[in-house]
């Protein structure tokens, strides 16, 4: 077993949804998606400088996926009950690493509660 493996927690993305309300303005639903396993870390000073350009809080985690999950800008996913939200990705391992991850990084978000389905 890989130490990545072992500090493995499941992640749920979470998809947006909008349907015409019929009254000319749309509904949006939060429903979970896809299931997957993520290693979450905190960011470090490096990293603050490679996305400062980027109006992204020290707050930011980094989350290493795997590759066969696609997470872009503006994407939501979960751990457990606290909610996360892509402000940078597009990272991924070389096609000959031993490690297929993809690194994205993320901001705690809160889906409105209205707005969530499970």
């Amino acid at each position: 077993m890989a130490l990545i493996d072992s500090e493995s927690v499941e992640c749920t993305k979470i998809i947006k949804t909008q349907v015409d309300d019929g009254e000319g303005g749309q509904t949006t639903t939060y429903v979970d998606d896809v299931v997957f396993d993520g290693v979450i870390a905190p960011t470090g000073n490096s990293d603050l400088k490679v996305i400062a350009n980027k109006d992204i809080s020290a707050q930011a985690i980094r989350i290493f996926y795997p590759n066969t999950v696609t997470l872009k800008l503006n994407d939501v996913f979960r751990v457990g009950e606290q909610c996360y939200k892509v402000v940078q990705s597009g990272f991924k391992s070389a096609k000959a690493a031993s490690i297929q991850r993809s690194l994205a990084y993320a901001e705690k978000w809160e889906v409105p509660p209205d707005e969530y389905s499970e």
